[in-house]
């Protein structure tokens, strides 16, 4: 990750996934791309995924280029939000799909002298091939 400029940032973005033991490694992606950030309260974002991901004993790939629209605001001086949406097409061995993915996130003001941040997010999926809402996501942790 690095900054080019002012508005403009490189972002690589590598995610890890294994079971609860830790024991099996299943899932793998890198994200590659760049941050422009338009206007104070507004970033663009052209992104490629690099997926990995284990299915029946074997590695299977997909490629998932994305463009990111972030919008993101303050209220009441205290509460961060963030509304990210995202159009991906997914390639895959035996499938593609085109989708659009919407994910606001409000994150709390920092406690423990500054340094924990609490979140909540939800994001739901919107698939063009099937003209339906196929998936939401309810998230909760801390920075």
């Amino acid at each position: 990750m690095g900054s080019i400029n002012d508005n403009l940032s490189f972002k690589v973005k590598p995610e890890l996934r294994y079971n609860h033991d830790f024991h099996n490694h299943y899932y793998t992606h890198f994200d590659i791309g760049l941050d422009w950030k338009i206007r104070k309260l507004f970033t663009l974002g052209p992104y490629y995924r690099h997926i990995n991901k284990k299915k029946n004993n074997d590695w299977k790939v997909e490629y998932r280029p994305h463009l990111n629209a972030i919008f993101k605001w303050k209220l009441f001086i205290k509460l961060s939000f963030s509304d990210r949406n995202r159009l991906e097409y997914g390639i895959k061995e035996d499938d593609e799909f085109f989708r659009y993915r919407n994910k606001l996130t409000i994150k709390f003001p920092k406690f423990t002298q500054q340094m924990i941040q609490p979140s909540i997010a939800e994001e739901f999926f919107y698939d063009f091939d099937e003209e339906e809402l196929n998936k939401n996501r309810i998230y909760a942790g801390m920075d």
